[in-house]
């Protein structure tokens, strides 16, 4: 890791330090990992190169970055890739890669409804917009302005006469989130503001997290139109915006028949994310990983009986925190009122299973069942 912070550093600022420093690590890493090592690279900048020069014909082509730091070589390449796509129209680069595909989609949607949306980012403290999170090669600020630009979205200064407001919270050790952000998020969602929770840790831990404080606050999480924590800011950023985005969009094109199967669909992806980026990646994964360890499994390299055990572990843990979260918060209010019609979620049933044999993310299929009753009237 320290060699290939170098090697950018050294490019960077021409360092005769640094680069007496690259050359004694490069004398202790043998000759055939680094000759390996450095050649990815070297392919991966001539992909680069090539393939920015497709978008000069019908193709947009979009070129991402691997987990980053500050500096390295695959902050570097992508310096270079950004130099490749000036002057060829639909090229772009973007931080990251894993949230690409997802943004395309919200691009191309927003390109057939020639809308571009503008976009509020209000941030759980001011000094996160400053803030690097882990395997980020940019600022939390920077990344967001990034997604913006790819997806085709404005960013407005006024809250006002935003149509979309996303909500950054990137808590830490010194700066963990409580009641006044809680408070701040309810206010939002009590005025109509179609507000995206981005909720990230800077360490992984759930106390650096809004969620569970909104939970214990009894804000009303069923109506947030977006809610996104997976463990690196840019997907969690690309996922959030992609989806307010189409949301907000349907929300104004759709007649009032539609809009409940609208907020009953957008609801379930919510609780979907709720249940991957927080109950199981926050509150689970870890303990999982210390019950495979205690049982000699290999976390990531598991038997199928072992990953049956493991499926099972995850079944039980979530079926209880999804219950949990029914009946103290997600049913307990309306997520969607449409004239003296209250619609409610009534029951959420999960099927947990592995991607692949390790534990490092679930897949489920989430079942919802729907309900609604008609508001009481008010006298007068």
């Amino acid at each position: 890791m320290r060699y290939t912070t170098l090697c950018d550093m050294i490019e960077t600022f021409n360092d005769l330090e640094l680069t007496r420093e690259e050359e004694e690590l490069a004398a202790r890493i043998p000759d055939d990992i680094l000759e390996k090592y450095i050649s990815l690279y070297r392919a991966n900048d001539r992909f680069n190169k090539d393939f920015a020069k497709l978008s000069a014909g019908n193709f947009m082509t979009v070129i991402g970055q691997d987990d980053g730091s500050i500096f390295g070589l695959p902050n570097r390449n992508l310096k270079y890739a950004r130099i490749y796509e000036k002057g060829i129209p639909n090229a772009y680069t973007t931080y990251r890669a894993g949230e690409i595909a997802a943004v395309l989609v919200g691009l191309a949607y927003l390109h057939q409804q020639n809308y571009q949306p503008k976009v509020f980012l209000q941030y759980a403290a001011q000094e996160m917009e400053f803030m690097y999170m882990p395997f980020m090669a940019v600022s939390v600020g920077e990344t967001l302005r990034d997604k913006l630009h790819l997806i085709g979205a404005a960013e407005s200064e006024n809250i006002e006469t935003a149509d979309i407001v996303i909500y950054v919270n990137c808590g830490s050790e010194s700066n963990k989130p409580g009641r006044k952000q809680a408070e701040w998020v309810w206010n939002l969602i009590k005025n109509n503001k179609r507000t995206a929770l981005i909720d990230l840790s800077a360490n992984f831990n759930a106390d650096e997290l809004l969620l569970p404080k909104l939970l214990e606050e009894n804000v009303a999480v069923n109506k947030l139109a977006v809610y996104a924590g997976w463990n690196t800011f840019s997907n969690s950023a690309g996922t959030a915006i992609t989806q307010e985005v189409i949301f907000s969009v349907l929300c104004q094109q759709l007649g009032d028949a539609d809009l409940p199967d609208l907020y009953a669909s957008n609801v379930r992806f919510l609780i979907s994310m709720i249940l991957e980026d927080y109950i199981y990646q926050k509150l689970y994964h870890d303990k999982l990983q210390k019950e495979m360890q205690g049982r000699n499994f290999n976390p990531v390299l598991l038997t199928e009986k072992q990953q049956q055990v493991a499926q099972l572990l995850v079944q039980q843990y979530i079926n209880l925190k999804t219950t949990e979260l029914l009946h103290y918060n997600l049913g307990r209010t309306p997520f969607y009122v449409k004239v003296n019609k209250e619609y409610y979620i009534k029951d959420l049933q999960t099927e947990i299973y592995f991607h692949w044999n390790r534990i490092f993310e679930i897949g489920f299929d989430l079942q919802t069942t729907f309900g609604y009753k008609f508001a009481e009237r008010k006298a007068g």
